[in-house]
């Protein structure tokens, strides 16, 4: 069987439009071709291939999976489960990572509460220090996309900046179609959480490391999550020094200066994240922000990159998480 080359299954395979079910069909007829080939010695000239399709193809989807979808893949790695003890050296580490990711997101799809996770929001006027549930805040009717506790936190915010940025607002910063349904956007929401969390320790380091790298610790910085490959992996960028990422996310113009300008007026209270995820050829952005009922973590960071590097730094990055998990933290 032979594979379109990998530009054009990206390009089928990452549009947002195509439907579900055709999806999954797709993926469990690549992973049955793959098991197949990765047992026949012969065919060793297609391991770049069948690696970079489970790797980057097949695992850059996982992360779309909050509907379910998943499940069918899953199940297609099981029924070949005793078929990896065949396959060549080099494709045994690929398929076992996949297998190992495609059961996590699909576990954390059945178990997910996506209600749970929509109703808990922020109020979008980041002087303002109030969480709760969703049924507590209106969303504006310009942008439907920011909330407010009160129609005196909306003024506020409109006459700090939305009033001019409303009409193009869009965290997905992008003009395409919307990412996924609204379940499977609570999903990735959800995923990021349990993974920010998770990786907590590593972000606040790589934080302090940062701000002190630049010319201007105190301009901020912002967390990239790149789930185009499963990840995730990440990265913290200086909102004061180019970065390709800064560079991409800046040409979003309008939406981009006001989602900085939000966060300079939240005294540390809503730090920048954006996932990455592929799309077609290329990749999305969307910004995600992550927001606390208190500035005090981020105030910490920032005092850490203004001081000299000590030698207990770890175990004030360990103290620094544990007091994290005393302040209410969403995204």
């Amino acid at each position: 069987m032979r594979l379109p080359p990998p530009r054009g299954r990206r390009s089928l395979f990452n549009d947002p439009r195509l439907n579900v079910p055709v999806r999954n069909t797709i993926s469990v007829a690549l992973i049955r071709c793959i098991a197949v080939c990765a047992q026949q010695r012969d065919l060793a000239a297609l391991n770049s291939h069948l690696k970079g399709t489970l790797s980057e193809l097949l695992a850059s989807c996982t992360i779309h999976w909050g509907d379910g979808s998943g499940l069918h893949v899953v199940r297609a790695l099981a029924d070949r489960e005793q078929m990896v003890q065949n396959f060549n050296p080099e494709m045994r580490g690929a398929w076992t990572r996949f297998a190992a990711l495609a059961k996590e997101r699909a576990d954390f799809a059945n178990s997910f509460d996506s209600d749970g996770i929509l109703n808990m929001k922020a109020c979008d006027n980041t002087l303002c220090t109030k969480l709760g549930s969703r049924k507590e805040f209106k969303r504006c009717s310009g942008c439907v996309t920011l909330f407010y506790c009160s129609i005196q936190c909306q003024a506020v915010d409109w006459h700090s900046g939305h009033r001019a940025a409303c009409k193009t607002h869009d965290y997905q910063l992008s003009g395409r179609v919307p990412i996924n349904t609204p379940r499977q956007r609570a999903f990735m929401r959800a995923i990021l959480h349990s993974n920010y969390t998770k990786l907590k320790l590593e972000i606040f380091s790589e934080a302090v490391e940062c701000m002190r790298q630049s010319r201007n610790p105190l301009a901020g910085f912002f967390v990239v999550f790149d789930y185009s490959q499963g990840g995730p992996e990440f990265g913290v960028y200086s909102l004061a020094e180019t970065s390709d990422s800064l560079k991409w996310l800046s040409s979003a113009g309008l939406q981009w200066d006001e989602t900085v300008a939000r966060a300079a007026r939240s005294q540390g209270r809503m730090v920048i994240h954006v996932i990455r995820v592929r799309e077609a050829n290329t990749s999305r952005h969307w910004v995600v922000p992550l927001r606390s009922d208190s500035g005090k973590i981020h105030a910490q960071l920032v005092k850490m990159a203004c001081a000299e590097e000590g030698g207990n730094e770890m175990q004030g990055f360990e103290a620094l998480v544990a007091r994290s998990n005393e302040v209410t933290e969403v995204h």
